[in-house]
């Protein structure tokens, strides 16, 4: 018998749910800002499967890989779930610390 699916769907089952958690924490304590870097991880992450010649290893990998890209694209849906109130919202994020810094910055150049 050959159980490769069934593992790799239990696998896939589990890093989906991990997904939506990670999505919901990191919207929560660091914002969408964090869009753009966590597709890229993603994507690299699928990339490196290229180069594992291990077949579950490389399957379970780029199963990874695609659920953080997908998680990604999450953000900012996740962004307007916050807004709605199905989650709550935290007020001292971490992009929105950056963002003031920088709108800091670039008034105080003004002057």
């Amino acid at each position: 018998m050959n159980y490769t699916g069934l593992i790799l769907g239990i696998c896939t089952l589990l890093i989906i749910g991990l997904g939506f958690v990670w999505v919901i924490k990191g919207e929560y304590y660091i914002g969408a800002c964090m869009k753009l870097g966590v597709f890229i991880l993603g994507v690299l992450i699928v990339a490196v499967t290229y180069f594992i010649p291990n077949f579950m290893l490389s399957a379970l990998i780029g199963i990874v890989g695609a659920s953080i890209v997908w998680g990604a694209t999450e953000i900012s849906q996740q962004t307007d779930r916050v807004k709605i109130g199905m989650f709550p919202d935290r007020s001292n994020k971490f992009c929105d610390k950056i963002k003031n810094k920088f709108l800091l910055k670039l008034l105080s150049m003004r002057k």
